[in-house]
């Protein structure tokens, strides 16, 4: 079973007629499911798998799910109490929290992933040195399918089923958090168009499977 993340951008009107946080006018695309990015945001998919299955070592969090603001937005309220038991490790930043992620040294931490990957993209991860393969799969099954490790490759019959090869691969938080870091630009861009005030901008979000 799959998990999913819903993301709403609030701001608070400090100069205006308007009391609290009310929904941004940042225009929000679909997040998108990255299970790296979900381990970042609130330890969510944090290096496992449906079932269990063990896709690396796993980031950090930012920090562990804070809940629901206690002055958070009409609309937001509506959208929680809409997911009801549903929706879980609901969370919060600040934007001003968001932007020191890029300077603080988070982005520069590294991890390490793993995966199954066919016997030829393990040749050409050989041939380029290492890094992050160019297709794998969490797991693999079926007639005439076995997985090895790479140690296994010289001690086996490769003319025997069809080989793959469990592997691992290190990357900084940056590689694999890419899609944070390009949204969090976007947030930027907009506090500083529309003039918002100082950490006025937050993003909420709630996770469902």
């Amino acid at each position: 079973m799959g998990c999913d993340i819903h993301v709403m951008i609030e701001e608070k009107f400090e100069d205006e007629p308007k009391e609290g946080w009310q929904v941004s006018g940042f225009e929000l695309d679909y997040f998108g499911r990255n299970y790296d990015v979900f381990g970042m945001l609130a330890d969510v998919r944090n290096g496992i798998g449906f079932a269990g299955i063990n896709l690396g070592d796993g980031f950090e969090p930012i920090d562990e799910p804070r809940g629901v603001p206690v002055d958070a937005g009409e609309r937001w309220l509506s959208y929680v109490e809409e997911w009801d038991c549903d929706g879980h490790s609901h969370g919060y930043f600040y934007l001003k929290e968001l932007k020191e992620l890029l300077t603080n040294g988070y982005f520069d931490k590294e991890t390490k992933h793993r995966g199954i990957v066919s016997l030829q993209e393990y040749r050409e991860m050989e041939t380029r040195g290492g890094g992050r393969p160019s297709s794998w799969s969490i797991d693999i099954s079926g007639p005439g399918i076995r997985i090895v490790t790479p140690k296994e490759l010289d001690t086996i019959d490769l003319d025997l089923g069809k080989i793959y090869v469990s592997v691992e691969w290190k990357e900084t938080y940056r590689e694999s958090g890419q899609y944070l870091i390009d949204f969090i630009e976007k947030l930027v861009e907009y506090e500083i168009e529309s003039g918002a005030c100082h950490n006025c901008v937050r993003m909420c979000f709630l996770f469902d499977n």
